[in-house]
């Protein structure tokens, strides 16, 4: 590489001198020589000389040689891959504790028609039934010292009464929500859901 870079200062120089110079008289003093000669041989083995050399010929060539001797650049290493996030492992079964949520239709006694939400809590036919009042929702929960029970059929019935304090027709919409950790079902009025829900929206597009 330094060798390289003598011969291309020595070049360079040359090539000044020779334009500060002047060629003219040299030129003519060629074209003469080329008069008289009658064969004309030239050996050069990578590039003309530099005298037959035209201006973009010899930039080229000085190009050439400047960008030979520029080192490469050298590969960058690919940036480590961010670590994967940590997931949980994959469920191989339902999850018997996990809160369910489902919707229906109470029948012309007052039943909950949804044996499958039953099932998740383990409440089989005879299972002792406690009801209470929530704000705006109706709370069953398994007491052996309840009065009501699970009918031989496996639907839940909800007392009359306890319907009538939540404004609870006899076949209305309900949403219900099964909570097996806390043996727990919800009974939520349909429209006090849809209204939760539409205030939530207002709330959320007020913010």
């Amino acid at each position: 590489m330094l060798a390289s870079l003598h011969t291309l200062e020595l070049e360079h120089a040359e090539w000044q001198r020779q334009i500060r110079t002047g060629l003219r008289q040299h030129q003519a003093e060629i074209a003469d020589l080329n008069a008289k000669t009658r064969l004309f041989r030239a050996f050069e083995s990578t590039f003309i000389p530099g005298l037959l050399q035209a201006a973009e010929y010899a930039r080229a060539r000085f190009s050439k040689r400047i960008a030979a001797l520029i080192p490469a650049p050298l590969p960058r290493a690919r940036p480590p891959r961010p670590p994967l996030p940590h997931l949980p492992a994959p469920r191989t079964g339902p999850d018997q504790t996990e809160a369910h949520l489902d919707g229906g239709r109470l029948d012309p006694s007052g039943r909950v028609s949804d044996r499958g939400l039953l099932h998740r809590l383990g409440w089989p036919p005879g299972r002792r039934i406690q009801f209470d009042i929530a704000p705006g929702a109706i709370t069953a929960t398994s007491t052996p010292t309840a009065g009501h029970t699970i009918g031989a059929t496996g639907l839940l019935a909800i007392p009359a009464p306890v319907r009538q304090l939540c404004n609870l027709a006899a076949v209305a919409m309900v949403v219900l929500l099964a909570d097996p950790a806390h043996d727990l079902l919800v009974v939520y009025p349909a429209q006090t859901v849809a209204r939760l829900l539409a205030d939530r929206r207002v709330a959320g597009n007020a913010g």
